[in-house]
């Protein structure tokens, strides 16, 4: 660059201000004395810092809000998730779950080489996690099991090759007109009386030998179940709401999860959805420790058969296969894809093993009542 010098100070600068101004266009800076490197990199930075923000209100918009659905007359119709999102979302909830413990490996060996594995007037402790929608009459073979006095009250009552009265089937009813402290076996205690059927969660008990007895039923059998009985735990009032809307609300899935470690079905807020955390792992572990029957509603026969022979007895058609409440069978091949991916399905699927390898050892794999 050649500057010719003027006597005039003022022309001097002006000539020099002009000889840069003329380089920086041929360099392509447009007078900028900023270098290229520094611009590319900030650039670099506000377009990644942007795209960071706009992954994180997308992540919180999906925390706060599942797939919804709406119903267009009388036709189910997803309204706020495409088929390719919900593809997407499926495979990432799938791959984000607390890996599950082998059933191998957590599930005890248990011995039915003698006619019951537990001796029945040895259970002093019993805890029924009446699971919701999942089979209350469940505390039929229970209570007569353990209150055989009950049950031979009831037989004389009716006479000889006489069926109970159905009325006097309900757990409310026999524990108040058969208190457990004067008809069933000695010193045995239901945990939570007088309501033990009350939905309540599982809790230990420190320094008591206790038995837990459940049924658990197929997640999604047990959610169309509890829809179709009033919406059972929504925190909407609205009894028109279709099936997809009752199962975005935060606190409808994982309910016998949660029961299983502590926590109640579905009464749990926003709040306390969030910060709550279900070791999947934990829970196949808890329910297969010899101290923990569970049997499976959709197998009820097969359940009634382990039942006895893990405490004695004999299978009664009259008892152990009266059901108080019908429950709602999920359509066959209906909505059963469209059930976003929660945790108690890992979690069942890695019970139900537990569940075979115990009746088979009791043989009792593929019972059916004569």
């Amino acid at each position: 660059m050649r500057i010719k010098i003027s006597r005039s100070s003022n022309k001097t600068t002006a000539r020099v201000n002009q000889g840069q101004q003329l380089t920086g266009a041929r360099n392509g800076n447009n007078g900028s004395t900023q270098p290229e490197g520094t611009r590319r990199v900030c650039g670099f930075v506000c377009t990644h810092f942007l795209c960071a923000f706009l992954v994180f209100l997308a992540c919180y918009r999906w925390k706060h809000l599942l797939p919804g659905y709406e119903s267009e007359g009388s036709q189910w119709s997803k309204s706020k998730l495409s088929n390719e999102a919900a593809t997407s979302v499926s495979a990432t909830a799938t791959t984000t779950l607390p890996p599950a413990v082998p059933p191998a490996s957590s599930s005890k060996a248990l011995d039915f080489s003698a006619p019951s594995l537990v001796d029945p007037s040895t259970v002093k402790r019993i805890f029924w996690m009446h699971v919701p929608k999942t089979g209350g009459s469940f505390f039929l073979p229970i209570f007569f099991q353990f209150c055989p006095k009950a049950l031979a009250a009831e037989r004389a009552a009716v006479g000889p090759g006489q069926q109970i009265d159905k009325e006097h089937l309900f757990d409310q009813w026999l524990l108040k007109n058969y208190p457990p402290e004067k008809w069933c076996n000695k010193n045995l205690m239901f945990y939570n009386m007088p309501c033990p059927g009350c939905h309540h969660h599982y809790s230990e008990h420190p320094n008591e030998e206790f038995f837990s007895l459940t049924v658990f039923r197929d997640p999604t059998e047990r959610l169309w179940s509890g829809y179709r009985y009033n919406r059972q735990g929504s925190w909407q009032s609205d009894s028109n709401s279709t099936f997809y809307e009752f199962i975005r609300e935060p606190n409808i899935m994982n309910c016998q999860l949660k029961m299983v470690l502590g926590h109640d079905c579905c009464k749990q807020n926003r709040q306390q959805i969030e910060n709550m955390r279900l070791n999947v792992s934990l829970a196949i572990e808890r329910v297969s420790q010899p101290r923990f029957f569970f049997g499976i509603t959709e197998r009820w026969a097969e359940t009634m058969c382990l039942f006895h022979r893990w405490f004695g007895g004999e299978v009664l058609s009259d008892v152990d296969f009266h059901n108080n409440r019908k429950g709602r069978t999920l359509p066959p091949g209906k909505y059963r894809d469209d059930v976003p991916p929660h945790q108690e399905l890992e979690w069942f699927e890695a019970i139900v093993p537990i569940f075979e390898a115990r009746l088979k050892a009791a043989n009792c794999l593929a019972y059916s009542p004569p």
